[in-house]
């Protein structure tokens, strides 16, 4: 039997002002710390993959990782964020590594045939490039790391748009979009075969 799989982004554990940034809907940053905790763990089962497209966790990595990762339910690899210590600096892994995380990556090619999926799924923190995107002033500094459109459907966090489905082949699994939980495969396909 195959495992599930989950994706997400953007959880910002320990980031206070993402609370009125993002307007997201809890009072204090420990509520809203134990409920995407909660969210994660009700979906996601121990044997499940998981794979967290960066910006995870704010303010003191070494003391702030070992309070969530540990707690999170499945196996989990990540693709590095720009709030992430280990932003363009693989010799930083080591501190996802150490408490759970299997392995950091700047992007990730999913081949998922096995799951029913034709085309490879393309994983990376930041949206892939597309004719006329539009870019913050914010973004515009993060364009250079963008990945070209590679004829993949694109898995992307970063934004913190609500929408799921941004361009062509390119959703949005970043919590913003999804409620404060992970996105499993299955609901990536229904987005997929929709189009």
């Amino acid at each position: 039997m195959l495992p599930n799989i989950w994706f997400t982004s953007d959880t910002h554990w320990f980031h206070t002002n993402i609370l009125k940034l993002c307007d997201r809907p809890f009072t204090t940053i420990e509520e809203h710390n134990e409920q995407l905790i909660q969210n994660h763990n009700s979906v996601v089962h121990t044997n499940d993959w998981v794979f967290n497209l960066g910006d995870i966790i704010m303010g003191n990595k070494q003391e702030n990782i070992p309070k969530i990762l540990p707690r999170l339910n499945g196996t989990l690899t990540m693709c590095r964020g720009n709030h992430d210590s280990n932003w363009r600096r693989p010799d930083k892994d080591y501190l996802y590594m150490d408490h759970g995380v299997k392995a950091c990556h700047n992007s990730i090619q999913l081949d998922l045939s096995d799951y029913g999926l034709s085309s490879a799924l393309t994983l990376s923190h930041l949206p892939p490039k597309v004719p006329g995107m539009v870019l913050s002033r914010y973004d515009e500094k993060f364009y250079k790391h963008c990945l070209q459109d590679n004829n993949t459907i694109f898995l992307y966090g970063h934004t913190h748009s609500k929408e799921k489905v941004s361009a062509h082949r390119a959703i949005n699994v970043g919590v913003d979009a999804w409620n404060y939980y992970p996105v499993s495969l299955d609901n990536i396909i229904q987005l997929i075969t929709s189009w």
